[in-house]
């Protein structure tokens, strides 16, 4: 062995019967889970506005500002629209969730060492 010959550990097998994903064919649609990924960014802004629009409610009523009317109804487009955003999340996830698929691979000389 030279000196600048490097030796990498070997990979644990896996168990006997173990279930794993191929790296060379995806699971799930990398679009899909984009989608995903994106709709509950959205979902999170939407949050952030409908709790600054219900303080600025809530101090709209405590001013008696005639304004309260404006603010609290956008309070609920915005609460509206998070709740719609989170449902097409969830719904993404699930369809994410049904496309992915498991598999079996079956080891031949795998040992399973106590800890």
């Amino acid at each position: 062995m030279s000196p600048l010959s490097l030796r990498l550990p070997e990979a644990n097998p896996p168990s006997p019967g173990s279930t794993l994903c191929d790296p060379e064919e995806p699971a799930v649609s990398q679009n899909t889970q984009c989608t995903t990924e994106m709709w509950v960014f959205i979902a999170s802004l939407l949050s952030n506005a409908v709790v600054g629009f219900l303080i600025a409610y809530f101090q709209a009523i405590d001013a008696n500002s005639p304004a309260r009317a404006y603010v609290g109804w956008t309070t609920i487009l915005f609460g509206i629209l998070f709740v719609l955003a989170i449902m097409v999340a969830f719904r993404k996830r699930l369809s994410l969730r049904e496309k992915g698929r498991d598999i079996e691979l079956r080891t031949v000389s795998a040992q399973v060492r106590s800890s």
